[in-house]
């Protein structure tokens, strides 16, 4: 069944588009845009029961419109210019406009969208599916910001979404999807125990590489996430997260199955899930970093082979 808006919430929201925009706004509500309108709304709400003395979007609504105090002089018809003399001359009480209200109307709170002032994960991703950061925002269908346990003690980091994720909103659900769910089971942790994201959080066009005003821009986002999140382990898969939680790694086929650290958190690079399925023979290695990770989360080793399941045959 479709979701709708009440009346009064639609008002509420065009209000606030209004007290945003500076100008006339009108809402046309699709039917994929309404969980994020209502996010946006509770967002709004979060934000201005901080602020208790802030007008609210309510108040908002119906603010009446100033009044210009400065009227268009009109001609004094012939007969009545000792009337206007004397008015000129006695003057008369001003009136008060609505142009002059007797206390000062306090501002609404702006929508705070800075990632370093979400208190949760769930504030945080409505930040960042407001992000307008870099042109990645022009061309995207959807914001991947990632997905799993919010109290997970595995994450993994990848490079950026592609055209599947971009079309679902989820962090890796194609082929290279379907091999990372794979490695996790292979330390004995189901996919939805662990956290999974990408540094970039739109998808690149054509799905090339990141460039780094993009990577820069996404920067905050995946730092606060990792803030929020504090695990025990962080996995970065590939050159592009690699280097962006540690600046000077030299490259992800000399840093990979090695330990680092991210504020205080062990980092283990090891290869993407996308170079495994051009590289297969690679697999080995990954199976030697898995181990590592397994024995910094349980000090223990693993049992479960890895393997890559090829299209055409049958899954295991």
């Amino acid at each position: 069944m479709q979701e709708t808006f009440s009346s009064e919430t639609i008002k509420q929201l065009e209000a606030t588009l209004r007290f945003w925009g500076g100008s006339t706004s009108h809402l046309f509500l699709e039917p994929t845009d309404t969980q994020l309108l209502q996010e946006l709304g509770e967002l709004y709400q979060e934000e201005a029961n901080q602020q208790p003395e802030a007008e609210t979007v309510r108040e908002i609504a119906h603010r009446e419109p100033s009044v210009s105090t400065h009227a268009p002089r009109q001609a004094v018809p012939q007969g009545q210019t000792q009337v206007a003399a004397q008015v000129k001359t006695q003057g008369v009480p001003q009136a008060k406009t609505q142009a002059e209200p007797e206390a000062k109307k306090k501002q609404a709170p702006a929508l705070d969208l800075r990632p370093e002032n979400a208190h949760s994960l769930d504030s945080l991703r409505l930040r960042i599916r407001g992000c307008d950061r870099c042109k990645l925002c022009q061309g995207r269908k959807t914001i991947v910001s990632g997905q799993g346990n919010q109290k997970a003690d595995l994450v993994f980091v990848g490079e950026a979404p592609g055209e599947e994720e971009d079309n679902t909103g989820l962090a890796f659900v194609g082929r290279a999807g379907q091999l990372l769910t794979q490695i996790i089971q292979s330390i004995g942790i189901n996919r939805e125990s662990a956290f999974i994201c990408n540094v970039v959080k739109c998808r690149p066009p054509g799905n090339r590489n990141p460039q780094v005003d993009e990577i820069a821009a996404c920067l905050p986002f995946l730092f606060k996430q990792l803030e929020l999140l504090q695990p025990k382990v962080i996995v970065t898969l590939g050159n592009v997260a690699t280097k962006a939680l540690i600046p000077q790694a030299l490259g992800i086929m000399k840093m990979r199955g090695k330990i680092s650290s991210f504020q205080g958190i062990p980092v283990i690079p090891t290869f993407h899930p996308s170079f495994l399925l051009r590289q297969p023979a690679q697999i080995e290695a990954v199976w030697d970093d898995m181990r590592l990770i397994r024995q910094v989360l349980f000090q223990n080793t693993i049992t479960t082979p890895i393997k890559i399941h090829q299209p055409g045959q049958p899954a295991p």
